[in-house]
């Protein structure tokens, strides 16, 4: 499996797969035997659209203009005449002009009060100023102009909107505790949670193929993890839990395509609440175990991400790149 595969295949085998509600979810063999050559099926029809993706970003990054193939065979006092072209990346120029028109004005939220009652007015100006907060400390500007940018150059941005256990502040049950002399050694700070925002790179997100996003029921969501640290996240599959061999993974620093090393791929399915999958779904695995499965944990019931395009097509799923 590769992020980015250099397979250059128009129309690439597609092989049908039965609905997720089709098969017994209290079966896990079945559950990851379903997961595993779903994701493997999406990831080959992607080639070609993760492959233009990267073209973009070597474009956007000016790499395609200003690389130049050196001939060995020349002499040092040859390329002492030779005079290197002088390339001026407009694309960039005007992407970022793009982000910066979009995000010059904020978009404003503004709460309104039931009635005109004194208690009712000041809890909308209370309300206000948090959102106002909660705003800042996430720091929601630089999170628009970075799905902006990804949806510009890929053509769609995704932004997960995950819950963090390990953040907020202390649990009240955890202080009161403490405050009780209660020993709390060898245990971990229990904290409330909190929201996080994690914008994903697009060719780490397969969708289900359908011809518009609101019929889409699961996504499939890719990462890379460190194998050891894997295991002590789940220490009861570790001894199931093995390097991910023979993959490679693009780096968009470099970009280059570079096996993988003592890391594990792990892939998250999303399911949302449907009418013969009332309760959602949700599984972590990798390619030899199921780390966790549940319900949906999220009470909207839909898809935990949000996504910006840059240009849509009629019944064309994924977002188009101007």
């Amino acid at each position: 499996m590769d992020f980015f595969d250099e397979i250059n295949e128009e129309a690439p085998d597609k092989v049908n797969v039965k609905p997720f509600h089709a098969i017994n979810k209290d079966n896990e063999k079945e559950v990851h035997e379903w997961c595993k050559k779903v994701v493997n099926t999406l990831e080959k029809q992607s080639v070609t659209r993760h492959s233009r993706m990267k073209k973009n970003l070597e474009v956007y990054k000016g790499v395609s203009a200003t690389l130049r193939r050196t001939d060995v065979r020349r002499s040092e006092k040859q390329f002492l005449y030779n005079v290197n072209k002088f390339v001026v990346n407009h694309l960039h120029d005007m992407t970022e002009t793009r982000i910066s028109q979009l995000c010059r004005v904020k978009p404003a939220v503004n709460v309104l009060p039931t009635n005109d009652e004194f208690e009712d007015r000041n809890a909308a100006k209370a309300v206000k100023y948090l959102i106002d907060h909660l705003w800042y400390i996430n720091n929601i500007d630089s999170l628009r102009q970075k799905m902006l940018r990804q949806a510009f150059i890929f053509g769609e941005s995704y932004c997960f909107v995950m819950w963090d256990k390990s953040k907020g502040d202390l649990h009240p049950e955890y202080v009161r505790a403490k405050q009780m002399g209660i020993s709390l050694d060898g245990i971990e700070e229990v904290k409330i949670g909190d929201v996080s925002y994690e914008i994903e790179c697009p060719w780490r997100v397969h969708l289900q193929r359908q011809k518009k996003i609101e019929d889409v029921e699961y996504c499939f969501r890719t990462e890379v993890i460190a194998t050891e640290t894997l295991k002590k996240d789940f220490p009861d599959k570790a001894s199931k839990i093995k390097n991910s061999s023979n993959i490679k993974a693009f780096d968009s620093e470099t970009l280059t395509d570079h096996l993988l090393e003592e890391e594990t791929v792990v892939y998250c399915m999303y399911h949302k609440k449907t009418k013969y999958c009332p309760e959602g779904y949700y599984v972590k695995f990798t390619d030899d175990v199921i780390l966790e499965s549940d319900f949906l944990p999220y009470s909207h019931g839909n898809l935990p991400f949000v996504r910006i395009t840059d240009q849509d097509e009629p019944e064309r799923l994924n977002g188009v790149s101007q």
